[in-house]
């Protein structure tokens, strides 16, 4: 069993005691290395996170996919990946371009490369990263570069444009070649993504009415509370009206009784 910390820091895997490298979300919602799940898988009949010994994979998966297909498989948690890459910039100083012989002040987002003002000015002009954002490390932010990351396949490096239902993952070209070309349920990634911001959409739809109408009954309701509370007020001050009149009829019926008394 892999020895465990048990308070790492934020962007260091519990496992291997390193930054993240290809941080992988586990079904139980840990993050850890993929090559430290590949090494678990390996080393363990029963393989389970670390951390809270949830399982890492199905038996079915486990018997069927090696080790590295199960990792693959699992999927990337890209914030976690730009925090490793904003700590480490904040960290190192001086923070060089990648040509080593200046020291970097831009970040290109898409290729995620340090980059020296001529670096820079090469990398705009390159008819193949003209198109690419390039930011500031003074301002540069871990949301900025998370958003800005376009999802590799794991295994070719290419970009993901396929959705896998049979298997519920995202697969690049010669993913549906190689491994999924028996999978009847493949569809085009953007296409599920708009039909998931659909569904996200009409869910938020759902619920802002479920929380409208929700609204108007307690504000119905608090309104019935107050008609009760007026209607209280008024049967209590009805009451003490009608114990005052009470008390006073009997206390003029004791007086006629007394004056009949006396002349009789």
């Amino acid at each position: 069993m892999a020895t465990v910390s048990c308070d790492p820091p934020d962007t260091e895997c519990s496992v291997c005691h390193n930054n993240f490298v290809q941080p992988k979300i586990l079904l139980c919602g840990h993050l850890l290395c993929r090559e430290c799940i590949v090494s678990i898988i390996k080393s363990e009949n029963h393989p389970d996170c670390p951390l809270c010994l949830d399982p890492i994979a199905s038996p079915e998966a486990l018997e069927s996919q090696s080790p590295e297909s199960i990792a693959d498989s699992l999927p990337t948690d890209f914030v976690m990946d730009a925090l490793v890459l904003i700590v480490a910039l904040k960290t190192q100083r001086p923070v060089y371009c990648g040509c080593r012989r200046e020291e970097a002040d831009s970040i290109c987002l898409q290729c995620w490369e340090t980059l020296c003002p001529a670096c820079t000015t090469a990398h705009n002009n390159s008819s193949v990263t003209c198109s690419h954002e390039v930011k500031s490390l003074g301002t540069v932010t871990v949301e900025t570069l998370a958003a800005s990351c376009v999802p590799l396949c794991e295994c070719h490096g290419e970009k993901i444009k396929y959705f896998c239902s049979d298997h519920e993952i995202a697969v690049c070209s010669s993913c549906v070649v190689e491994t999924h070309k028996s999978c009847p349920e493949m569809s085009d990634l953007d296409t599920e993504m708009n039909a998931a911001k659909e569904a996200v959409k009409d869910l938020n739809e759902t619920l802002s009415s479920a929380e409208n109408k929700m609204e108007k009954s307690i504000n119905e309701l608090n309104t019935c509370l107050m008609g009760w509370n007026s209607c209280e007020k008024l049967c209590n001050r009805l009451g003490t009206f009608l114990n005052k009149y009470t008390k006073t009829l009997k206390s003029a019926s004791s007086k006629k009784v007394l004056e009949s008394g006396a002349r009789s």
